[in-house]
């Protein structure tokens, strides 16, 4: 004779097994770049790129996202070659670039690490939206201009959603470069 469990046990396990799946997965990253000025610029007529962070907001957190921001743009830019040279605006140096590229942070949106780890992706997506403005150093115009964004996966125990947003960001930064280099 087999013992079949109460059909309360069975409803108990699916729910904490979907529970545990929401926790631990989260969703998809997502992010996008609109132009709005006609990408008419070659990087490769660049070798030295600088890059500006700024936001419309001016307090400890700001200047967090700020530094955060720069630094995940500036590792990725160095990453991809696009340019000989990339310096951080925050760093002092006497050269002087070929192209500024301007970050100026409009809205961000931060998950916690910690109501990520007990709340996984039911703490939210970080999101993150930025004007990116390219200036030719030379000519001192205007060349590019783009509003990015980039949206975490929606968190889970082991993501980190406000830096998963920030790469998010600034990768479309860096198509929005090569898709004007093509």
């Amino acid at each position: 004779m087999t013992h079949k469990q109460p059909k309360y046990i069975e409803l108990i396990e699916i729910t904490l097994l979907f529970y545990f799946l929401v926790l631990a997965c989260g969703c998809t990253p997502t992010g996008s770049f609109t132009k709005t000025k006609p990408n008419n610029f070659n990087a490769k007529d660049y070798r030295t790129a600088l890059i500006e962070v700024s936001s419309i907001e001016n307090d400890s957190d700001t200047r967090t996202s700020i530094n955060f921001f720069e630094d995940i743009l500036f590792r990725k830019l160095k990453d991809k070659r696009i340019f000989a040279k990339v310096i951080k605006g925050s760093q002092s140096s006497n050269e002087r670039p070929d192209l500024i590229i301007k970050a100026e942070l409009l809205w961000t949106k931060h998950i916690s690490r910690s109501l990520e780890f007990w709340f996984g992706s039911l703490a939210g997506r970080a999101k993150i939206i930025v004007n990116i403005t390219m200036i030719d150093q030379n000519s001192a115009k205007n060349i590019a201009e783009t509003r990015v964004s980039g949206e975490s996966a929606g968190g889970s125990v082991f993501a980190r959603a406000t830096d998963e947003a920030f790469g998010q960001a600034a990768d479309r930064v860096i198509e929005f470069i090569i898709a004007g280099s093509t």
